[in-house]
């Protein structure tokens, strides 16, 4: 996303693979921006801009068809990359709640020290787990629960944490 037009782009899926012969694509949302497919008709994939042309649900699935790619050979070409929205568009989150875009790359402290930055978030199906880049190279893989995330300084991007015990 190197084109000025493009800085204010906020990942909130993966485009899946096709779903038919007609140019439609199974999208999978990241859970913090669910919903936010619905709300616009402008996303961006590999540095390109297109128009959706619908959105619909299919048996717990999100299907999305852009317009100007109706068969499957042109929407393979799409399959597994990110689908990005502008910041704009997105819906405003209850308060406490962040997108994935919002907190990637903050800061991470415990104890008053910063020991590391939050690189990625990987979402079980349960609970998010953040990943931390620790500063002496090593990952720390943290729950995304009350028990271990203390609060998030959006304005700072810092997230506070309470270490896990090392067993």
């Amino acid at each position: 996303m190197t084109d000025s037009s493009q800085k204010n782009l906020v990942e909130i899926g993966i485009i899946k693979r096709p779903f038919g012969l007609k140019g439609e694509l199974k999208f999978k949302q990241h859970s913090s921006t669910i919903g936010n497919i619905y709300r616009t008709t402008n996303i961006w994939i590999k540095s390109k801009s297109f128009q959706l042309e619908y959105v619909k649900d299919n048996a717990n699935q999100t299907i999305i068809k852009i317009k100007g790619i109706n068969n499957k050979e042109n929407a393979s070409k799409l399959s597994q990359h990110e689908l990005y929205i502008a910041e704009s568009d997105l819906s405003k989150l209850p308060e406490g709640k962040f997108y994935h875009a919002e907190i990637i790359g903050s800061k991470v402290s415990s104890s008053g020290k910063t020991i590391g930055i939050l690189e990625q978030i990987i979402e079980t199906g349960g609970n998010e787990v953040y990943v931390i880049s620790l500063n002496d190279g090593k990952e720390l893989l943290v729950a995304n629960t009350p028990q271990f995330i203390k609060n998030f300084n959006k304005e700072k991007k810092i997230i506070q944490i309470i270490m896990p015990e090392v067993i």
